[in-house]
């Protein structure tokens, strides 16, 4: 369905623009980013977009991930070829060239190709390449597939192309310093979880009024997922077939059905939490299970109790300080800091006055659903017991 934040920011600095810039979409896997890029190519809600009034826009989607094994030749080929094929569906005709130079010209030949398109546009037609899981540039750099010097030229069609721009989606990676070289060509967008109301409309407008959820049920979601769109629509997607396969006369779905519900996600349905920790490093996990707690209990813990818990872990403090940052880059915990009441004495004998220092952070899990998970599946015990 996509998101309608994201398609309301695309339509602010796409539409009607003469050389709009590069649009930058990252933030952690299931988030909306793809689906809403579906939208925008083929989708209705992206129609206005694609046909707005005077500015035609012609949206390209490429998953990089489908290019993974491509070498250079073989990479813009296919490249040209989606180009090409999403234009004739409007009516216009591009010829793909016929063959790719292997001797450095490659850019040259795609240059040309993109001249031809640009001259087969309607007046203020708008090329817009979508490329999505950019993190697969690297890595076919990185395996000798692709040349490195694919990035200063995508960052010069970025900058010199009048009648062409991109649409680059990828995770929360596209902030490092390897990035840089396009990351600071476009205006970016974080794609962070809902706030509490969108969630709540997401809950309840598909199923509405077939299907009500009392007030209790939707705080539960909303503690569970913290507006985790994925998440948020597993649990729903879950609790509605459960509602409708039981042939239940109350449509009304309760904190008790939640809580059941969270219960077998954890349990049968957890390969994206998997995903999550996989994803994670040794460190980040011992940083994790050190914030899970006790799979009932829910706080935030201070930095020193962290670092206290893991005195076992094999690493030391600069390593834990990395693990939280990269997990906070990630989303997947947050902090708060920490004030501390210190007392200070006057110059009136026995007289105090309190002052509130903030010290440090304190760190929590960001969503309950993964805190439960990590209590449950990994807890520290066992995490400590074979170090």
């Amino acid at each position: 369905m996509g998101r309608e934040d994201v398609f309301m920011w695309i339509e602010e600095n796409l539409l009607g623009k003469t050389q709009p810039h590069t649009l930058i979409l990252y933030g952690q896997r299931r988030m909306g980013k793809t689906s809403t890029l579906y939208q925008l190519v083929g989708g209705k809600r992206g129609k206005t977009i694609r046909e707005y009034p005077g500015y035609p826009i012609y949206p390209v989607y490429i998953d990089l991930q489908s290019l993974a094994g491509c070498d250079m030749p073989e990479f813009f080929e296919r490249l040209s070829h989606q180009i090409v094929r999403v234009l004739a569906r409007r009516q216009i005709n591009v010829a793909v060239p016929d063959s790719w130079s292997k001797n450095g010209s490659i850019y040259n030949d795609f240059d040309q190709f993109l001249d031809r398109v640009e001259d087969s546009l309607p007046e203020n037609g708008l090329l817009v390449l979508i490329m999505d899981e950019l993190e697969q540039l690297q890595v076919s750099v990185e395996n000798g597939r692709l040349s490195d010097d694919i990035f200063p030229y995508l960052r010069s069609l970025m900058q010199h192309r009048t009648r062409m721009t991109f649409i680059l989606a990828g995770t929360n990676q596209l902030v490092e310093d390897f990035w840089s070289i396009i990351f600071h060509v476009g205006i970016s967008r974080e794609i962070v979880s809902l706030d509490q109301k969108e969630t709540e409309k997401l809950i309840r407008e598909p199923v509405s009024p077939m299907i009500q959820y009392d007030d209790l049920a939707i705080d539960r979601i909303w503690l569970a997922t913290r507006g985790h769109p994925y998440f948020s629509q597993l649990i729903c997607h879950r609790l509605i077939s459960a509602t409708n396969l039981e042939g239940k006369k109350s449509k009304t779905i309760t904190i008790a059905d939640v809580r059941e519900m969270i219960d077998q996600v954890v349990n049968e349905d957890d390969s994206h939490l998997q995903h999550l920790w996989n994803e994670s490093s040794s460190e980040e996990q011992f940083v994790l299970t050190a914030l899970a707690g006790h799979e009932l209990a829910e706080e935030s813990v201070p930095r020193a109790e962290i670092a206290s818990r893991l005195r076992e872990a094999p690493f030391d403090e600069d390593a834990l300080h990395a693990a939280l940052k990269m997990l906070e880059l990630r989303r997947l915990v947050t902090r708060q800091p920490v004030e501390r009441q210190i007392q200070r004495r006057l110059a009136q004998p026995g007289v105090w006055q309190p002052t509130l220092v903030s010290k440090d952070y304190a760190y929590s899990i960001a969503f309950d659903l993964l805190r439960v998970w990590v209590a449950r599946k990994h807890p520290l015990g066992s995490m400590l017991s074979v170090v």
